[in-house]
């Protein structure tokens, strides 16, 4: 007899990590044990849009409560599956999901893609607290990102009930000889930042430094690729490069998918995330280990279980411009090193975050949810 699980989850455009792991679980092998509905609740805006309140936003959730309610009362699943939010609005929005999951005694099978779930909890009014509490008594499971992070459900689900389970994602499919030649030739050593071209992902702590790298490394060339989701950090950035001579140094690649995105990883040299917020697990992170790169990120979430200080890359702490200099500084001037950590990020990645690895931990975990 199979099972029916409901998932609840948006898939990309536009793509991020929830989205992107959430089309990774309806195309897992799970419908082979399980049936399995999935309700989509994808905004195809952009990103910016993501978390906040207006006409559109508003209509999509009830929009999405009806499908839900419809889908709830035709299959009547054993199961939900959500992967929560941590801002007001987005988890506004869950609780037309969550609510009637817990009223009707519902397993819920809660997934946390981020690390600050403690942090919203505590800032929630009165009310609201009363609300979660009710949900959390309930049958209810949560899935982490990592070890460290089975604290962040604030002691709402029983430690026994939450599992840790990394993000995996699709290894790199461009074969090497593609990009080997181009990459041998090139004179300048490539650093790349792909995430939002937001201030809180660290972008801007990456431009500052820049003119103090060049003064050193003339040969250096940086990348910027990813959603420019906030007009007046852009503006800051655009304002700092002009005023500082940084035009020949810098592409603002934008949007990269696909073939595009892994040929940019694969011809790059070092690989930089700095963000100053929360992070879960960035899938970025995951991609530059895929592509074999050293990585510098900010010791925060579960990074530091990605990265291993000195071996795969550089951990820094938040904000610290002169680490961030630094490591970079290491990097461009000993090439055996890069090599040598880029050889780890992909031998990490290989061992522990495969898509497939990742599959079989989730259905593993729906199993473990259904015999409880």
């Amino acid at each position: 007899m199979k099972y029916q699980i409901l998932i609840i989850g948006p898939t990309p455009p536009p793509f991020h990590g929830v989205s992107i792991m959430t089309q990774y679980l309806i195309e897992s092998y799970l419908r082979d044990t399980f049936k399995i509905c999935f309700l989509d609740i994808s905004d195809r805006r952009k990103l910016s849009n993501l978390g906040q309140l207006d006409f559109r936003n508003i209509s999509l959730a009830f929009y999405h409560f009806f499908k839900f309610i419809k889908i709830f009362l035709i299959n009547n699943p054993k199961v939900i599956y959500i992967p929560v939010s941590q801002s007001f609005w987005g988890y506004i929005r869950d609780l037309f999901f969550l609510i009637p999951s817990r009223i009707f005694n519902k397993k819920i099978l809660i997934h946390l893609h981020g690390s600050a779930f403690d942090d919203f909890y505590n800032s929630m009014n009165f009310l609201l607290k009363i609300i979660t509490n009710y949900i959390f008594n309930g049958k209810v499971w949560g899935i982490v990102l990592g070890k460290k992070l089975k604290n962040c459900f604030n002691n709402l689900i029983q430690e026994k009930k939450i599992f840790v389970i990394p993000n995996g994602i699709k290894p790199i499919m461009i074969r090497c000889e593609h990009y080997t030649n181009n990459q041998k030739e090139a004179k300048n050593i490539r650093i790349l930042y792909l995430s939002n071209l937001r201030i809180s992902k660290g972008f801007f702590s990456l431009l500052t430094i820049i003119p103090a790298i060049i003064k050193n490394h003339p040969n250096v060339h940086f990348t910027f690729a990813g959603e420019k989701t906030n007009n007046l950090d852009i503006q800051k950035a655009n304002s700092f490069i002009y005023q500082n001579d940084l035009v020949k140094y810098i592409d603002m690649s934008g949007i990269v998918i696909g073939q595009e995105k892994e040929m940019l990883l694969l011809n790059s040299d070092i690989f930089v995330f700095p963000p100053i917020e929360k992070e879960g697990q960035p899938l970025v992170i995951l991609e530059a280990m895929a592509a074999g790169l050293p990585i510098i990120s900010s010791n925060i979430g579960t990074i530091n279980e990605m990265i291993i200080n000195g071996k795969n890359g550089f951990l820094i702490s938040v904000g610290d411009s002169d680490a961030l200099l630094k490591s970079i500084s290491i990097l461009i001037e000993n090439k055996n090193l890069r090599e040598k950590m880029g050889k780890e990020s992909k031998k990490i990645f290989e061992n522990f975050y495969s898509v497939e690895k990742w599959k079989r931990e989730m259905q593993h975990t729906f199993n473990k949810v259904l015999s409880a």
